[in-house]
């Protein structure tokens, strides 16, 4: 969690290799302790700091990755919505809204769930 926030910080100042460090810090433990699902969101948090720096392909591995990692709906929902974002930031408009629909429809079908 500590090495998580401090990613979280070095976002904030847009220290972004930083950040990418700690994260990658964050997952090693988490892995450690079998925390899959907290594994693929720092994974998203990686891929988070590579759009910022408008890093797209990069980006897109690591929030595919995460996508890998886990079954958990709300994660996978978070992946597709950080995937069609991407692909919108880079205008590739068509994959953009697949993506962002496959995110909306997953968070439509949870809620539906509860």
């Amino acid at each position: 969690k500590i090495y998580s926030d401090m990613g979280e910080v070095c976002v904030w100042q847009s220290e972004y290799p930083e950040a990418r460090k700690k994260y990658q810090l964050a997952i090693d433990c988490l892995n450690k302790i079998g925390k899959t699902i907290e594994v693929s969101y720092r994974l998203l948090d990686i891929g988070k700091t590579y759009y910022s720096t408008k890093n797209y392909k990069k980006a897109e591995q690591y929030f595919r990755m995460a996508l890998k990692e886990t079954k958990d709906s709300a994660l996978t929902g978070a992946a597709n919505q950080e995937i069609g974002i991407n692909y919108l930031s880079a205008r590739l408009y068509d994959s953009a809204e697949f993506y962002l629909r496959k995110s909306f429809i997953l968070d439509v079908l949870r809620v539906q769930r509860y």
